[in-house]
């Protein structure tokens, strides 16, 4: 079985892919799939080509300036994805051969096209005055700039009507983690 962790940026999902571990899941962090995906050089040629050459380092891409610019427009966004997208789904396609219980802890999950690895989806859901919070403590951004992110995320309405099971974490950590046994269990 594949499980898709889902939810918008600062909604706690990497904390509930931590819980999820306790529960014998087999957690792929798609983000260090995607880092990993960004060393290769086709992607850093595609890269370079669609947002400049300086986006380039020594052996991968630097990642703060390329999402600067992906996140400026709809279609920027768009030409990333088309870039990383595939390469990144076929390694957690790899990832996933042969395990029980996997659990893709994916923030782009449905952009990606990698929900159709899922056999379940998993929905973490926070208010967005929460998330940005959270992002705004992890530094390196702007509330601006938090916020054209998030906008341009698909809606927390569209995880829920995509979702198998969903999580709300208002930031109570018992609360979230007696979530997370409940659906641990029933899935």
């Amino acid at each position: 079985m594949v499980y898709g962790l889902v939810g918008r940026s600062g909604s706690g999902k990497s904390t509930a892919a931590q819980m999820f571990a306790e529960y014998g899941f087999f957690v792929i962090d798609c983000d260090k799939v995607a880092a990993e995906t960004l060393k290769s050089d086709e992607v850093r040629r595609a890269l370079a080509d669609a947002f400049g050459a300086d986006v380039l380092t020594k052996r991968g891409v630097k990642k703060r300036l390329v999402a600067e610019r992906a996140f400026a427009s709809r279609e920027s966004l768009d030409l990333l994805n088309s870039i990383t997208h595939p390469p990144i789904v076929a390694r957690l396609r790899e990832l996933c051969e042969g395990r029980e219980k996997a659990l893709l802890d994916a923030p782009t999950l449905f952009e990606s096209g990698a929900d159709q690895l899922c056999d379940k989806i998993i929905a973490v859901i926070a208010p967005d005055e929460l998330c940005e919070k959270r992002l705004l403590g992890r530094g390196g951004a702007t509330l601006e700039a938090i916020r054209r992110r998030l906008e341009m995320q698909v809606s927390e309405d569209y995880i829920r009507s995509r979702a198998d099971a969903v999580i709300e974490n208002l930031g109570d950590e018992s609360e979230l983690r007696k979530q997370i046994e409940h659906v641990a269990k029933t899935l």
